[in-house]
């Protein structure tokens, strides 16, 4: 400043009740709520176009077997495990069941044909690496 006082610089917050504003709210919640729609369905879209596109890791029990555990600690090379299988499996994703299925071969590979979706009452029985 040229008069040879001292300029100062600082911040100046006001403080207005609640009560004060409420005249004023719907005027200043109208801009914020377009706004805030706008962001919200870019971020719909996004979060869409990455989800269609996740790996999702598909698990089925294929089969199961029951033995005593002094059994089990006497299993070497070359021992046989009798193993219970059925044809029909649970495909979870993590620990939630998708869909039944029929497991087989396709083209000479392991599968499972999809048979239905998996309510979420139905108990999963099954897992599968895809």
């Amino acid at each position: 400043n040229d008069d040879g006082e001292e300029e100062q610089c600082g911040e100046l917050s006001i403080m207005l009740p609640f009560s004060a504003l409420e005249p004023f709210r719907e005027a200043l919640d109208s801009g914020l709520q377009s706004d805030q729609a706008a962001k919200h369905e870019r971020w719909k879209i996004a979060l869409s176009d990455r989800l269609v596109n996740a790996d999702i890791e598909l698990r089925s029990e294929l089969a199961t077997a029951k033995m005593k555990l002094r059994d089990l600690s006497r299993l070497k090379p070359g021992d046989i495990i009798p193993i219970e299988m059925s044809e029909e499996v649970t495909v979870k994703a993590k620990d939630t069941p998708i869909f039944s299925g029929l497991f087989g071969t396709h083209k000479g590979a392991n599968a499972i044909r999809v048979l239905n979706p998996t309510t979420s009452n139905t108990q999963p029985e099954a897992s599968q690496h895809e």
